[in-house]
């Protein structure tokens, strides 16, 4: 049996079928620790399952036994909160076209507290990403979605580009910083279309992006065909803009 060690006060924030499957398994199999950042094997190694709660919003996550007891964290601290938001991001070309695209998925998949809905899918369809309705919509561009928009400028080394994307431009909520100043490596091709479009498709969903062990298009599609199928992959066309320095 699975060593997932599960605290008598996380315990108390999870429903019995939940504990019941982390368990038993699949999920979470491999995984990010989210003390040390290193992968970690729940079907291998002892592992510590740690809930951030806070209110509205519980986010479960995982970390190596040895690198963390389980434990409850409930508190509203902006910098742990930014920290649960970082999203992994995957740059690659889009379509028959050419078009330049981002995948983004959480770090740290957040669910809401009835554990029923992803916190991140609602909100950003409430920021106004559409949601992936049929297969075929991977094949073609986005819808526009007002709001959103892209910085890009060169990176301190070759190749390397740094990336901010933002939400709820122009209207009357605060802007959220979805993506803040990360470094990517992208292609000369993406790039150049970035600056002649001045768009970007974005898909951002709960995939597991950050397992592919490269930009092989059929693991991608597989990614998105699977947070498809899940119900939780949104999507839009976003604005950009390349900023030589």
């Amino acid at each position: 049996m699975r060593d997932i060690r599960i605290s008598t006060e996380v315990a108390a924030r999870l429903s019995a079928a939940h504990i019941r499957q982390l368990r038993d398994g699949p999920d979470p199999g491999v995984y990010q620790c989210c003390e040390c950042s290193a992968p970690g094997d729940a079907d291998a190694e002892p592992t510590s399952v740690v809930v951030y709660a806070y209110p509205g919003v519980v986010n479960v996550v995982f970390a190596h036994a040895w690198c963390s007891d389980s434990a409850l964290t409930w508190k509203d601290d902006p910098s742990v909160r930014a920290g649960l938001e970082r999203v992994h991001v995957l740059p690659l070309m889009f379509g028959s076209t050419g078009s330049a695209a981002l995948m983004i998925a959480p770090y740290f998949p957040a669910r809401t507290s009835d554990f029923q809905s992803n916190s991140q899918i609602r909100r950003w369809l409430e920021d106004g990403l559409h949601l992936v309705l049929s297969l075929d919509a991977l094949l073609e561009e986005p819808p526009p979605t007002p709001g959103w928009k892209a910085w890009l400028v060169p990176g301190d080394s070759p190749g390397q580009t740094r990336l901010t994307i933002r939400s709820r431009l122009g209207s009357p909520h605060e802007p959220i910083t979805v993506v803040d100043d990360i470094g990517i490596r992208v292609q000369g091709a993406w790039t150049r279309a970035v600056k002649a479009t001045g768009k970007i498709a974005l898909f951002a969903g709960l995939t597991e992006i950050h397992k592919l062990p490269d930009r092989d298009p059929m693991a991608i599609m597989d990614e998105l065909a699977k947070a498809f199928q899940a119900g939780a992959l949104t999507c839009g066309l976003i604005e950009a803009d390349w900023i030589e320095l």
